[in-house]
């Protein structure tokens, strides 16, 4: 669902591509996706629990870009607009923006592992809390990192599977 300009220079979903009329470079408009249970009993994108045990379900592109909208969102909480290219690049995702992408492949996991939802085609709600694990992610992560998980005694136990997923 990313980023195209049509020739008049209006943005639509689809590939990015530049045309002579379209002088003005791809914008995301992100803004926190508040929930109070998660806001609650989940875990701030850049703490140790989501760089353990979020970050082998996610992968790191994903987990990088839930870390860089939290940290902007932090600096303007009603929202940002962020500049796709800038940000793809400075997330080491190239500068292609096409619905193949590394970007475009990022946001949808995002969205995929409801971190994030679709509000128009160019404004996305982003959580900035992630839920401890549900079971179906624990199973997911190598055994060790199970045990460990269970041996910290994650205070706030993994959510069952319908409020994870929300």
């Amino acid at each position: 669902m990313l980023l195209q300009h049509d020739d008049n220079g209006a943005s639509s979903p689809g590939e990015a591509r530049r045309s002579p009329a379209a002088t003005t470079r791809p914008r995301l408009r992100v803004e926190p996706w508040p929930d109070p249970v998660i806001d609650e009993l989940g875990h701030d994108p850049r703490s140790a629990y989501v760089e353990t045990y979020w970050l082998p379900v996610l992968g790191p592109s994903t987990t990088w870009l839930l870390r860089h909208f939290t940290t902007r969102l932090e600096e303007s909480p009603a929202g940002i607009e962020l500049d796709v290219e800038d940000t793809a690049r400075a997330l080491g995702l190239g500068e292609h923006l096409g619905p193949n992408a590394p970007f475009a492949r990022t946001v949808k996991r995002c969205v995929d592992f409801g971190m994030a939802e679709w509000r128009d085609p160019l404004h996305l709600a982003v959580r900035r809390h992630l839920p401890p694990l549900a079971r179906r992610h624990l199973r997911r992560l190598p055994e060790s990192l199970q045990a460990r998980h269970e041996a910290e005694g994650e205070p706030r136990r993994a959510l069952p599977e319908r409020q994870a997923s929300r």
